[in-house]
C-alpha cells in the first residue's frame, strides 16, 4: 500500500501538543488607547496539547483549543512530498463569538501547512483516537515556506499560506499568534494489521566487486512477497556476510521502501576479498534469502560476474517530448538526460522525474549521476564562459531539501558516491586539472601543461587526459594513492572516458584516420579494442566493475551502427545477439553500463526509434517512465 492509500484509509490522527509564539499580544483598550500592558506577554507559550482529529476523504478538521480559544481548523491535503511526508494545509475563519478575558473574541482566522513524517523509532504503546487494533506513530512539523517551495510546488492555486492566525477581538487589539510546533508522538489509526512481508530475492548493484584499499558502498534491492505498509512498525533488512574473518554483520541502510522494493546499501570493509554471502532476513529468520558475489584482486580489467546474460530483455524508455534523450545511469537504474531541451533526472527509487530547467536554465547540461541521485552539469554561458553546478540531496535518506551548488569557471565531467566530481578550469592559457569537493575547488597537482580530469571512482582514483611539459601529444593519466601514472602517447585526442573501481579505464581515442576504443590498466597495458570490434570507427561509452565495456561500433562495410560490449576473455560481442527476437528491438547504440550490467541504448523497435534500458534477465525490471 503506498503512502497516498495510507493517507485515505486512516480514520483520524492525534496530533502532539502545539505550541505557539504570540508576535501581537493583545491590549485592553482603556478609553479607545491600548493599555500599557498586554493581556499576555509576547513570545513563546507553553505547549497545549490537541484532542483527535477527524477526518474525511482528502481532508484533516481539527479544533484546537489554543489560549482557552476554541478555534475550528479545516485542513487539505496537498500531498505527499518527494520524503514521504503527507503535507496539510490547515485554515481557519472563524467568526463565531466567544468570551475571552473579560472580553469578547468577534473572529479568528489564519492558516498553516505542516508535514507529517515517519517518526523512528516506532512505539506501539499509546492508545489511538478510534482504538483500532493496529497503529503507527507520526511525528509532525512545521514546514518553513522556502522549503514547502523546493519540496512541494504543486500547491492549490499556486499559493503558499502563512503559518500563523491572527484573533480580533471587540475590546482588545488583534493577536497575532504563530503556530511553531507540533510536536511529540502521535498515534494514528491504520488499517487492520497485515502480515509480514518476506524476501523473495535479493540482487545486488554488482554480482562480482574488485579489490580495493578503501570501504566501497555496495547498493542492493530486496524484493519481498507483499508491500511494506506503514502498519509494518519496526520494518528492517538485516545483512550479514560470510566471507569475513571472523564473519559478522555489516553496516547496513535502508535507502527507500516502494510497494515490494526495499532499496539499501552495505558498507563493504576495506581489503575484503574472496565470496561473499549477503542474506536478508525481515522478521522471521526462517524465510532468509541469501545472494552470493565475489571480490577479487584486480586482474585483467575487472572481476568477472558468475553469469554471462544469455539475454536482455528490452524495456522501452519514454520521454514527455519529442526531443529527449537519456545520457546516463546509476546503479540503481536512475537516468539523466535532457526532456523539453532541459535536463531532466528519474529517480527511479522516488518515482519521480524532475526537471532543472527552472534551477539551471535551458543551456544546462547534465553530465553525471551518482548511486544517492546527486548530478552535476555544465552550463554554456556564451562567449566560451562554462559554469558547472552540483545538485542533489544532502542525505542519502532523501529527507533534506535538494542542495544546488553553482561552481563557476569549471567544467566538470565526474561524479563519484562521495559527491566529489573532476573536472577543468582555464588558468590563464593553459587548463587545470580541479577536484570539487564540500563546495571547494582544488587544483590537481599534475607535471603537464594542460590536464582535464574526466572520471572519478568510488576509491577516489581519477583518470583524464594531459599534456606534458615539451610535448603536444595527447595523453592519458590516472592518479591514485601511489601518485600519477602516465599511460601514453595514444596517437590522438581522448574524446570518452570511464573508469571501474578497479582503476581500469576504457575510452575513446579520435584521430585523422579512425575511432577507436581502449582499455588500461597498470597490469595489463594499454589495449586497442579495433582488433576484437572488427572496425576503426568505434565509440566506448562505459565501464562496469566486472570489466564489461560497452560502445558503438559502426560498420566499415555498410556504415550501419551497433551496440556492442566487450570482456577481456570473451572479446567484443553484437548486443544484438542478446535481445529477444521476438521483441524486433535493433540496438544502435550502447550509451552506458551500470555495476548490475544493465545497458541503456538507442535503437528501434519495428521501426520506431527510442531508448531502452538493456536489463539482464537475471535481475527485475526497474520501474522506469513509460512512452
Amino acid at each position: 500500500m503506498s503512502i497516498l492509500d495510507d493517507f485515505f484509509t486512516t480514520d483520524s490522527i492525534q496530533l502532539g501538543p502545539v505550541g505557539l509564539n504570540l508576535l501581537e499580544s493583545p491590549h485592553l483598550l482603556i478609553a479607545g488607547v491600548p493599555a500599557p500592558e498586554p493581556l499576555i506577554p509576547e513570545g513563546p507559550l507553553p505547549s497545549q496539547s490537541v484532542p483527535c482529529v477527524s477526518k474525511a476523504p482528502g481532508r484533516l478538521n481539527a479544533t484546537l483549543i489554543i489560549l482557552g480559544i476554541t478555534i475550528r481548523f479545516e485542513g487539505t491535503f496537498l500531498g505527499v512530498d518527494g520524503g514521504g511526508r503527507w503535507l496539510v494545509r490547515w485554515g481557519t475563519d472563524d467568526r463565531s463569538r466567544q468570551p475571552f478575558m473579560g472580553a469578547t473574541i468577534t473572529r479568528v482566522h489564519g492558516q498553516f501547512t505542516v508535514a507529517i513524517a515517519p517518526l523512528e523509532p516506532v512505539r506501539t504503546d499509546l492508545t489511538t483516537c478510534t482504538g483500532a487494533s493496529s497503529e503507527f506513530f507520526v511525528s509532525l512539523s512545521l514546514m518553513p515556506l522556502s522549503t514547502l517551495e523546493d519540496r512541494f510546488r504543486t500547491l492549490p492555486n499556486g499559493q503558499i499560506a502563512e503559518n500563523e492566525i491572527r484573533i480580533e477581538t471587540t475590546l482588545t487589539t488583534p493577536i497575532r499568534a504563530f503556530i511553531t510546533s507540533l510536536q511529540g508522538n502521535a498515534g494514528v489509526a491504520a488499517p487492520p494489521p497485515t502480515p509480514w512481508p518476506q524476501p523473495v530475492s535479493v540482487t545486488l548493484s554488482a554480482y562480482c566487486r574488485s579489490w580495493s584499499r578503501f570501504p566501497q558502498r555496495l547498493f542492493g534491492q530486496v524484493h519481498l512477497d507483499t508491500p511494506v505498509r506503514r502498519s509494518h512498525t519496526g520494518f528492517a533488512c538485516i545483512v550479514t556476510a560470510e566471507g569475513l574473518e571472523p564473519p559478522r554483520s555489516l553496516e547496513v541502510q535502508v535507502r527507500r521502501t516502494i510497494g515490494v522494493s526495499v532499496f539499501f546499501e552495505v558498507v563493504l570493509p576495506a581489503g575484503l576479498t574472496g565470496q561473499v554471502r549477503v542474506t536478508v532476513v525481515t522478521n522471521d529468520r526462517s524465510r532468509a534469502v541469501s545472494v552470493e558475489f565475489r571480490i577479487a584482486d584486480p586482474a585483467g580489467i575487472g572481476c568477472h560476474t558468475p553469469f554471462e546474460p544469455d539475454y536482455y530483455e528490452p524495456i522501452r524508455i519514454g520521454c514527455e517530448a519529442y526531443d529527449c534523450g537519456w545520457t546516463g545511469l546509476n546503479d540503481l537504474a536512475e537516468l539523466i538526460g535532457q526532456s523539453g531541451g532541459r535536463a531532466v533526472r528519474y529517480l527511479t527509487t522516488r518515482q519521480m522525474v524532475e526537471s532543472l530547467g527552472q534551477l539551471v536554465g535551458e543551456n544546462g547540461l547534465l553530465r553525471a549521476i551518482n548511486n544517492y541521485g546527486r548530478v552535476i552539469g555544465i552550463v554554456d554561458q556564451g562567449e566560451g564562459k562554462i559554469d558547472s553546478f552540483v545538485y542533489g540531496e544532502l542525505d542519502p535518506d532523501g529527507f533534506a531539501a535538494p542542495e544546488l551548488s553553482w561552481v563557476p569557471g569549471v567544467a566538470l565531467y565526474g561524479l563519484n558516491d562521495a559527491g566529489v566530481a573532476v573536472g577543468g578550469r582555464f588558468d590563464g592559457n593553459r587548463m587545470v586539472a580541479v577536484r570539487w569537493v564540500k563546495g571547494k575547488v582544488e587544483e590537481l597537482q599534475v607535471p603537464s601543461v594542460n590536464a582535464v580530469a574526466l572520471t572519478i571512482n568510488s576509491a577516489g582514483n581519477i583518470a583524464g587526459m594531459h599534456i606534458g611539459k615539451g610535448d603536444l601529444q595527447d595523453r592519458g593519466f590516472v592518479i591514485d594513492d601511489q601518485g600519477f601514472h602516465d599511460f601514453g602517447d595514444l596517437g590522438g585526442k581522448i574524446i570518452t572516458l570511464a573508469m571501474n573501481d578497479a582503476g581500469v579505464v576504457a575510452g575513446t581515442i579520435l584521430s585523422e584516420q579512425s575511432v577507436r576504443g581502449f582499455v588500461y590498466s597498470a597490469e595489463t597495458g594499454l589495449s586497442d579494442l579495433k582488433s576484437f570490434t572488427g572496425s576503426s570507427q568505434a565509440v566506448v561509452s562505459g565501464i562496469n566493475a566486472a570489466g564489461l565495456v560497452v560502445g558503438t561500433v559502426r560498420g566499415e562495410k555498410d556504415g550501419d551502427r551497433r551496440g556492442f560490449r566487450f570482456m577481456d576473455d570473451r572479446g567484443g560481442e553484437d548486443l544484438n545477439q542478446f535481445v529477444k527476437a521476438d521483441r524486433m528491438v535493433i540496438v544502435e547504440e550502447a550509451i552506458a553500463v551500470n555495476n548490475s550490467g544493465q545497458i541503456l541504448a538507442f535503437g528501434s523497435e519495428k521501426g520506431e526509434p527510442g531508448y531502452f534500458l538493456l536489463n539482464p534477465v537475471s535481475i527485475p525490471q526497474p520501474q522506469l517512465p513509460i512512452p
